[in-house]
């Protein structure tokens, strides 16, 4: 199915930046499995993955499990990710800086779309290199709803002076459309 006024190629694309461009999984799971070992309990992958895999909003919702309350498990998980969220831990996506020169060579207006907060999204940005390629950098703590709520891409798209309709959104996840 196509959108109204959609056709023809896109006049934007808008990229998400967690397992999109970067593999930040490892050292999110890393870190919250600490903190599940921190209190004697096994934190399952899946049951991560399900929760908070592409969901921010849904950390509260995993910590309530732990013993205490959530806003001291998220304190400390924040301790965690520095030590967890790292070069090591969170890497560039095999084919994502192609993907970027290719699309800047060919002129196409680019911009970054991401749930996580502007210091995470420049921090990564800044690492590999990326800034350069986008237009606009939209994070998710500049609107006034996350994903899977459309503010980030119809923001994005306005930054860019793009009708929404006309612009490719790259995502990992049905949480990111």
């Amino acid at each position: 199915m196509t959108a109204p006024g959609a056709e023809g190629p896109p006049h934007a694309v808008l990229l998400d930046l967690d397992g999109t461009l970067v593999d930040s999984v490892r050292g999110d799971f890393l870190a919250c499995s600490a903190l599940f070992s921190e209190h004697g309990r096994a934190l399952p992958a899946d049951r991560w993955a399900v929760e908070v895999c592409g969901r921010p909003a849904g950390y509260p919702d995993l910590l309530a499990e732990l013993p205490g309350p959530v806003e001291g498990h998220l304190a400390r998980l924040r301790e965690l990710w520095e030590v967890h969220m790292n070069p090591g831990n969170v890497v560039l996506l095999p084919g994502a800086p192609e993907l970027l020169d290719r699309l800047t060579r060919a002129g196409m207006p680019l911009a970054l779309v991401s749930a996580s907060d502007r210091p995470w999204v420049e921090t990564w940005l800044a690492e590999y290199g990326l800034a350069g390629h986008f237009t606009a950098v939209v994070p998710g703590d500049e609107v006034a709803r996350r994903k899977p709520a459309p503010d980030l891409h119809l923001e994005a798209a306005r930054r860019l002076g793009v009708a929404p309709a006309r612009c490719l959104a790259v995502e990992d996840s049905v949480t990111g459309v």
